[in-house]
């Protein structure tokens, strides 16, 4: 019974999609005892820690804090689970200045056992990123695959099959995802479509791409320079 386990828990992952963890919170609230952790692994915060906010109100409720792993594989259930899935990946928790210290030790603790690395954001400041860093690549992915499918010969190298690995993911879990943040994704969209019109042009125009590889091999070698300071960090 999935009720009583929750009143004997300690802390207490939900791991469905963002509609259903909502739905949940109110009973979560309820049958959780009080030094309990509540967390979530949803790909959007805002609106669950705002319905959390409501939901775990009382003096006598449980620790409520949002989750995110950075962390997943295009095919899911059990058959293809991954021990190591977490190891050295971020793990992103929007915890509140209200939050209980030696709660948020506990659940901290628990991720880093597992490999995770632990990264605090505002729910806002989440979502925001996330749009850039998974639901924009998502959709490139989408969009190549598309582009290239039935095309390729059997000639397809590591790149290609690298930068499409997303093609192979759920659509349903996006459909939900991308629905609730709309404005993030269509103005992460547009910015990318601008840099494909530029190029366009370069292409078109026969004009020399050093300018944009320049651009573009600074911005990646920065990239890898903060996932190996936050490595450093966790460390």
């Amino acid at each position: 019974d999935g009720a009583e386990g929750v009143k004997r828990a300690d802390i207490v992952f939900v791991c469905t999609h963002v509609e259903k963890t909502i739905e949940l919170l109110p009973a979560l609230a309820d049958d959780a005892p009080v030094e309990c952790t509540v967390t979530d692994v949803s790909g959007i915060k805002a609106p669950v820690v705002e319905a959390a906010t409501v939901a775990f109100n009382s003096p006598s409720a449980a620790h409520f804090v949002g989750g995110h792993p950075l962390a997943g594989k295009a095919q899911g259930g059990f058959e293809n689970a991954n021990a190591n899935l977490f190891e050295g990946k971020p793990w992103v928790l929007t915890p509140t200045p209200q939050d209980p210290v030696d709660k948020m030790r506990r659940l901290n603790l628990l991720l880093e056992s597992i490999g995770a690395r632990v990264e605090l954001l505002s729910a806002e400041e989440h979502d925001r990123t996330m749009a850039v860093v998974s639901h924009l690549p998502q959709l490139v992915s989408v969009a190549l695959m598309l582009t290239a499918g039935g095309r390729h010969r059997g000639l397809a190298g590591s790149g290609l099959m690298d930068m499409t690995r997303l093609a192979s993911s759920p659509a349903p879990m996006w459909n939900r995802l991308i629905s609730r943040m709309r404005p993030e994704v269509m103005g992460e969209l547009q910015r990318m479509q601008s840099y494909l019109t530029e190029l366009e042009m370069s292409v078109g125009f026969d004009e020399p791409l050093d300018k944009w590889f320049e651009l573009s091999n600074r911005a990646r070698a920065a990239l890898a320079d903060q996932s190996v300071d936050s490595k450093d960090r966790s460390a």
